[in-house]
């Protein structure tokens, strides 16, 4: 049951989760159902959000986030910032760009405000929120792609920016999927009834349905490392409660549906087969482009456009090195002047060895928090938000920029909620671990 009181932390909840993830829905009403259009309609969906997570009362208690993140964090944003205005790129100016760089740094800053409001007693509603969301994320797609003439099984699940252009962002859904099926999973072992757990376990699958759907490479990797890790850390437990009847027959009943899909639709098996063959053949043009051999001279291989870039920032960055260029490494090139698409590198060559520190140890820092937070996790959110940081530590050697601020709004969510705890022998709230 929903308490009458509850209703406000959910709609900040909403607020927060449309801010921290917003292009499903995004991408689903303005590209999918036609309604807005451009880089407004993103803006005012954000702003919504924001609106949404404020008090009526902005002098009530707030919550002090993660202050080692939070220093790491801020202080790598203020060099960015004075790198901004005294060591621009002769290859970015940035006053062409001035609103969107005002942007970058007011609404990560407004949205840390704006969870400090949030009660980490309450922090689990998110987690809800984010699962709701992700179901909402993964129907939208589903009905985008019934309705496009064009798009057929086996084709990577996407929605296309215009109906004009091939143009599409299927990370965008398979991303969302994977919140979808973590939180999932992390709510089902939580849940208080049978029916719960059902609920839960279905809107994992059709997430997981998803995640095959945008054959993306990042998504199934970490779903891989999810599983991984979760069964090198509770693997005693895990063989305990596979074999609970209640567990058993949940697994029995999937399997059952599976083979009567299998038998009922004889298309099943060869696009299951179809989309196997395709993200294998990705893997192998992905390994080739890194490394530029094959694993068997019958293979057909291809160069992966989407890492080529990757392979070339980091040759880039080698040069800098082998070729003596030490100023450049000390200092950078300066603001914006390189986009390697590799984040840490991105901070070195340019905001120099001072940025690629404080970046790197904000990085690190929050892979050791994540590690603790796995181990003994403080909350449900505490907890999804330390498996999610295997995706972002992913991000920050595989695509994305350093000053970026989507990037900055993702680890605003790390800085307030990962590792935050509370006593509830206080009066005061929240007490920081």
């Amino acid at each position: 049951m929903i308490e009458k009181d509850d209703l406000k932390y959910y709609r900040i909840a909403l607020g927060i989760v449309m801010v921290w993830n917003p292009f499903p829905l995004i991408f689903t009403i303005r590209d999918g159902l036609r309604v807005g259009g451009g880089s407004t309609f993103t803006f005012a969906f954000m702003v919504v959000g924001l609106i949404l997570m404020f008090p009526l009362n902005i002098f009530k208690k707030i919550e002090l986030p993660n202050m080692t993140l939070f220093f790491f964090w801020f202080s790598f944003v203020v060099l960015a910032l004075i790198y901004m205005l005294f060591y621009p790129s002769l290859h970015y100016n940035y006053r062409s760009q001035l609103a969107k760089e005002i942007l970058t740094y007011i609404f990560p800053l407004l949205f840390l405000i704006g969870t400090m409001y949030y009660p980490n007693q309450k922090a689990d509603k998110i987690l809800i929120v984010i699962l709701l969301y992700g179901i909402l994320g993964s129907l939208g797609l589903m009905y985008s792609l019934l309705h496009d003439p064009n798009w057929k099984l086996g084709e990577r699940a996407a929605i296309k920016f215009l109906t004009s252009t091939e143009q599409s962002n299927p990370h965008v859904f398979a991303n969302n999927a994977l919140y979808g099926i973590l939180s999932g999973l992390i709510l089902a072992s939580r849940a208080r009834n049978v029916v719960q757990e059902i609920l839960y376990y279905i809107s994992v699958i059709c997430c997981l349905i998803v995640i095959v759907l945008c054959r993306t490479n990042t998504s199934i990797l970490c779903l891989f490392v999810f599983g991984f890790i979760y069964l090198l850390l509770n693997f005693k437990q895990t063989v305990v409660n596979t074999f609970k009847l209640r567990t058993l027959g949940i697994i029995s009943a999937f399997i059952v549906v599976l083979i009567w899909a299998a038998r009922q639709f004889s298309t099943v098996t060869s696009i299951l087969q179809s989309y196997f063959n395709n993200s294998n053949q990705r893997l192998v043009n992905l390994a080739y482009t890194i490394s530029g051999a094959k694993l068997s001279n019958k293979q057909v291989v291809e160069v992966d456009e989407s890492s080529i870039t990757r392979v070339r920032s980091y040759n880039y960055v080698k040069s800098l090195f082998t070729d003596g260029q030490w100023s450049d490494i000390l200092v950078g090139e300066g603001y914006k002047s390189q986009f390697l698409d590799i984040p840490i590198l991105e901070s070195l060559t340019n905001h120099g060895i001072i940025g690629f520190i404080l970046f790197t140890s904000f990085l690190v820092t929050l892979a050791v928090i994540a590690f603790f937070q796995i181990l003994r996790p403080s909350t449900g959110l505490s907890l999804f938000l330390g498996y999610f940081t295997i995706v972002s530590l992913l991000a920050s050697v595989s695509g994305s920029r350093p000053v970026d601020m989507g990037t900055w709004i993702v680890y605003v969510m790390f800085i307030r909620f990962l590792g935050a705890s509370y006593n509830k022998s206080t009066t005061n709230g929240a007490v920081l671990s």
